[in-house]
């Protein structure tokens, strides 16, 4: 039996990485294959949770309260019937204000209060720290807009955004690359799996 799981395995692999040299019927079967597999783990996961999460509350222990999602969840197959689909707006648009409101304060929190204190009470103690310091004033720099080259003090304040400029590319660069590592590392679990595993040519 994993004998047969590593042969499909591979075969699908090498279906998919077909794609590089054009597109063709191999990788269309693996591409369909693998959205069907996702939409069916998808449904079968959906129903579970509805079931588990809403319904056998409902009825075996009498909750009332998930009639609510219960409800909202019916709304949203309305789009399906257009006299109808402008029901569907109402749960869509209280789970996007949702959605919303908690994506905002984790990014307020997070992103912006969080930093913000830690750059603020971050001491001159080593070079890691200078440097994080020099290039949060040299960005906010980069981004301040008031001040002409021609005004007192404009072309220090414009070469101090040119090096803001600079440590933007360079924290781009870095970000690109760490995913471009990241995707390969994909790629070589892949190739290990097929030439190791499937093909063991690699020596262990």
């Amino acid at each position: 039996m994993d004998t047969i799981g590593i042969w499909i395995a591979a075969i699908l692999t090498i279906a998919i990485y077909s794609f590089l040299f054009k597109e063709n019927k191999m990788f269309t079967f693996a591409e369909h294959l693998f959205l069907g597999l996702a939409v069916g783990h998808a449904a079968v996961l959906g129903y579970q949770n509805v079931m588990n999460s809403a319904v056998n509350p409902l009825v075996q222990k009498g909750q009332m309260m998930w009639l609510v999602p219960l409800l909202g969840g019916a709304l949203l197959f309305t789009r399906l019937f257009p006299p109808y689909a402008w029901l569907s707006r109402i749960p869509l648009g209280f789970m996007m204000g949702v959605a919303a409101g908690l994506s905002l304060k984790r990014a307020i929190d997070s992103e912006f209060w969080a930093q913000a204190a830690a750059t603020v009470n971050l001491g001159l103690t080593s070079l890691d720290n200078v440097l994080y310091l020099v290039t949060v004033v040299a960005v906010l720099v980069y981004f301040f807009f008031g001040v002409s080259e021609k005004s007192p003090g404009g072309a220090a304040v414009m070469s101090v955004g040119k090096l803001g400029q600079y440590l933007m590319m360079i924290a781009f660069g870095a970000s690109l690359g760490s995913t471009i590592m990241a995707r390969l590392s994909l790629v070589i679990g892949r190739l290990q799996f097929l030439f190791g595993t499937w093909i063991p040519i690699l020596p262990k």
